[in-house]
């Protein structure tokens, strides 16, 4: 029996970069796998496998149990609902200037495709969400170098960050997130591809 770091940054959660240690038999994870994990409340959650860790870091406390690599079905599952979660989001043309300006590789998109990329990276980013900013409303979400700031379901800023922020982005959700939106791009069921009047 071994032990491995789990990292919760995604999956809706605020932002701290909270490792949580579980133990296991599952063997041959990588870094950025999505595990489906145990606690002590017998409740199973998805986290991102950051690392195998020899000893027990916290013998004061009971670790919970990381049962095995999450399956794609559960993945799409995931993605379905987050990607609900921004699919109002209104981008408006300025944003997508910045998005064209600021990130490299982006400046032959078009306001449709930026928007399309935006609720693809909103779906898979961490959250942060101070005491201040939840009074106003605000949540930073942080996908990579790159900062998406919304105000209720409106993106009110986006840009490169600077802050020592270690972001563990899922491996396998990105390409996943992708295929979601398309299908719903084709069902003409994604609001959010909507211009902000």
């Amino acid at each position: 029996m071994s032990f491995a770091l789990v990292s919760f940054v995604f999956n809706g959660s605020l932002y701290f970069e909270r490792q949580v240690l579980f133990k296991t038999n599952v063997e041959g994870l990588v870094w950025g796998d999505i595990v489906v994990v145990k606690g002590k409340k017998k409740r199973k959650k998805l986290g991102i496998f950051v690392k195998y860790v020899e000893v027990n870091k916290y013998p004061e406390k009971e670790p919970g149990v990381l049962l095995k690599k999450a399956e794609t079905n559960a993945l799409k599952k995931t993605m379905k609902k987050r990607i609900g979660l921004f699919e109002d989001i209104q981008v408006s043309d300025s944003i997508c200037r910045r998005y064209r300006e600021r990130f490299k590789g982006n400046e032959a998109l078009n306001d449709e495709d930026i928007r399309v990329k935006i609720i693809r990276n909103l779906s898979i980013a961490a959250c942060r969400i101070s005491i201040q900013n939840k009074r106003r409303n605000i949540k930073r979400f942080y996908y990579g170098s790159m900062m998406i700031v919304l105000r209720g379901n409106e993106v009110i800023d986006i840009k490169q960050h600077d802050n020592k922020i270690i972001w563990i982005r899922p491996t396998s959700l990105k390409e996943i997130a992708e295929q979601e939106i398309e299908a719903k791009k084709a069902t003409g069921a994604t609001a959010a591809l909507k211009k902000k009047i």
